[in-house]
């Protein structure tokens, strides 16, 4: 299982599954066999949020931006996961392709559920022999060498001068928002696991409320006439709501960590309908930006909540600090 690239050498992308790419997925299942998945069945059943929800997700194996392969994993929540490969006429012989998505699905899954015990694959023929099952077990997946998900971490240097406040903007997250929020969602950063999510159930979340609604407010954050960031407060009805921020890595190091925390506490504090007593955030214990910016900005350590989250397939720590509102007047 060390392949990851197919028989050209170019490394596939493993993305959700998209409304675009159902003509082409279509295609492949029917050339697998899979002759009940027409186009227009295809088409019902993503409208229905079958092809991507909590307890079945596809993916498009991606190769010159179109797809060469798709992978329905079912069974998400359960100990023993259960994904099924599908390959193009083109790509059916590829056993790099084949090999590189079961280690990146392998990889992607085991390292966002720990409860996740192994993982059984089903392949496509290939080369005229017979479907093929295979299992990648827990233990397999720690003894690996290189682990294409949990690892792709890219340190980014910051790419500019420090901004000042009045160069950066809030606005509430809309629908047009989504692409950039699934940008967010799917981008490799250190404290956070790897989301796999599609368009479609973002906004289907974004019509129930749960992104700017009566339980949660989302903003993106602007700078030099881009979205960098999504800024959120959530629990907005209990009274120590939580606030959080993630914003891509060229941004990072450039001051907009402390403007956006000013904007959201003093956001909670004055503009939600019922009064907050006080505001909660969260980071990783070993997230040292994190740290010092709460710190620096008048939050206090409260505790250290230990092995809180699971990232990355490893346990981390949290650090919870607060703000009364008390201190905020103070600092106001």
């Amino acid at each position: 299982m060390e392949a990851t690239t197919n028989s050209s050498g170019t490394t596939p992308d493993i993305l959700p599954l998209e409304r675009e790419d159902l003509a082409e997925a279509g295609r492949i299942f029917a050339a697998c066999g899979e002759t009940e998945l027409a186009s227009t069945e295809l088409e019902q059943s993503f409208d229905k949020g079958e092809l991507f929800n909590d307890e079945a997700q596809s993916f498009a194996l991606r190769l010159d931006d179109a797809p060469a392969g798709i992978a329905v994993v079912a069974g998400i929540e359960q100990p023993i996961i259960q994904t099924k490969l599908y390959l193009s006429r083109e790509a059916a012989n590829d056993a790099a392709l084949a090999d590189g998505a079961v280690r990146w699905l392998a990889d992607c899954y085991f390292s966002m559920r720990w409860y996740a015990v192994a993982m059984r694959f089903t392949l496509p023929p290939a080369g005229g022999a017979a479907e093929r099952e295979i299992e990648i077990t827990r233990a397999d997946w720690e003894g690996w060498d290189h682990h294409p998900v949990r690892d792709d971490i890219k340190e980014v240097r910051s790419s500019g001068a420090p901004l000042a406040a009045s160069q950066i903007t809030y606005e509430p997250l809309t629908e047009d928002s989504i692409p950039f929020l699934q940008r967010i969602m799917l981008s490799s950063f250190e404290f956070y696991n790897f989301r796999p999510t599609n368009r479609q159930r973002l906004e289907h979340s974004f019509r129930e409320g749960k992104f700017f609604g009566n339980a949660n407010r989302y903003f993106i954050i602007h700078a030099e006439g881009e979205p960098i960031g999504v800024l959120r407060a959530e629990d907005i009805m209990r009274s120590a709501p939580e606030v959080g921020l993630r914003m891509l890595g060229p941004w990072q190091s450039r001051g907009v960590g402390i403007h956006a925390t000013q904007f959201i506490v003093d956001y909670v504090f004055t503009e939600l309908p019922r009064p907050a007593h006080k505001v909660r955030a969260l980071t990783a214990a070993d997230n040292t930006g994190g740290n010092k910016a709460l710190r620096k900005f008048g939050f206090t350590l409260e505790g250290i909540s230990r092995q809180q989250w699971y990232i990355r397939g490893r346990w981390r720590d949290a650090a919870l600090y607060s703000l009364l509102r008390s201190e905020w007047e103070q600092l106001s």
